[in-house]
């Protein structure tokens, strides 16, 4: 689809009929919306380790390639005002919130964002094997570690003590997989 999509990009009257291809397509494969494929199940093992070399890059290498002398410093901001669940990122239902989460590393910050959505950040592979590298480690700090100041006293202190979190509805191809058996918020 990448490639047929990349090819129909400036024609026009060939990409209306390639829509027609599309839809036939998404009978014979299933609508990904509705039926695991691409990648959109918890038990890729492909996406978390390119996410982490991402991270490694970033951290340890300057837009040449060249080494950097420190490690990158930055602020990461997730705007969970108005969040999305289910069957993100491409089409999630609309969750409101009225949270922003922020900090200086996004590992702490992803994993208290799990934390808060009602999802076990460790069966997400992603986040628990950014703790076990080995060769450029990104992370400096353990899991017991991540302290989330809050102005909801129930989120104030260590992730590990947070209790009460939103009770997201996690994409299809994930259920099952990464919830989390704590209290979940009524208001």
């Amino acid at each position: 689809m990448s490639a047929s999509n990349h090819l129909l990009k400036h024609h026009h009257t060939a990409s209306r009929r390639f829509v027609s291809v599309k839809k036939c397509a998404g009978l014979f494969f299933g609508n990904p919306q509705m039926v695991v494929r691409s990648g959109n199940l918890h038990g890729n093992d492909t996406c978390w380790r390119m996410g982490l070399d991402l991270n490694k890059c970033f951290f340890f290498f300057d837009g040449g390639g060249d080494p950097r002398k420190q490690p990158m410093r930055y602020l990461t901001v997730v705007d969970g005002i108005i969040a999305g669940e289910g069957n993100g990122p491409m089409s999630p239902d609309p969750k409101a919130c009225g949270v922003i989460i922020a900090g200086t590393h996004p590992v702490a910050v992803d994993c208290v964002a799990a934390t808060l959505m009602g999802f076990d950040w460790q069966k997400l592979r992603l986040l628990k094997n950014s703790f076990q590298i080995r060769e450029l480690n990104f992370v400096p700090f353990r899991p017991e570690e991540i302290e989330v100041i809050s102005n909801k006293p129930a989120w104030t202190g260590k992730i590990h003590q947070i209790e009460e979190t939103f009770d997201f509805r996690p994409h299809f191809g994930w259920v099952g997989a990464i919830e989390n058996n704590r209290r979940a918020l009524t208001a």
